[in-house]
């Protein structure tokens, strides 16, 4: 005895062709051009090591730029009189000259970040 098969009609919808996204004109902005999987590839030391750098750098302007700020406001905030709260922090001249050592200090982190960045480009360059 043989089973015979018979072919059921399907009303399944047919099979929907993929979406694809549209190309985007805008794209974010990057100080480099090196592709996300591209870094996977180079030891983590060194981007850990920038890192902590930038940590340490960002923490050190952070905190001058607190004592500035508090001077500033202490030195607004006055009696009656016209007479501080409190003696202030810092002189005119400490103030400029922990300005200038935040400016210095961030420009070297930046071309310390242009190095980093143009040692990434080199080395994930396809061979």
């Amino acid at each position: 005895m043989t089973a015979s098969t018979t072919v059921q009609p399907t009303t399944a919808a047919p099979e929907a062709t993929a979406y694809q996204r549209p190309r985007y004109l805008f794209e974010p902005f990057s100080w480099h051009s090196v592709p996300i999987t591209a870094t996977k590839q180079l030891p983590a030391h060194v981007m850990a090591d920038f890192a902590g750098e930038v940590q340490d750098v960002a923490r050190g302007v952070r905190t001058v730029l607190q004592m500035i700020e508090q001077d500033r406001l202490d030195a607004e905030n006055v009696d009656d009189d016209g007479n501080a709260s409190s003696p202030p922090l810092l002189s005119i001249g400490h103030t400029a000259n922990l300005s200038r050592l935040c400016i210095a200090t961030l420009e070297l982190l930046a071309e310390r970040a242009e190095k980093e960045i143009d040692w990434v480009e080199e080395r994930s360059r396809p061979a």
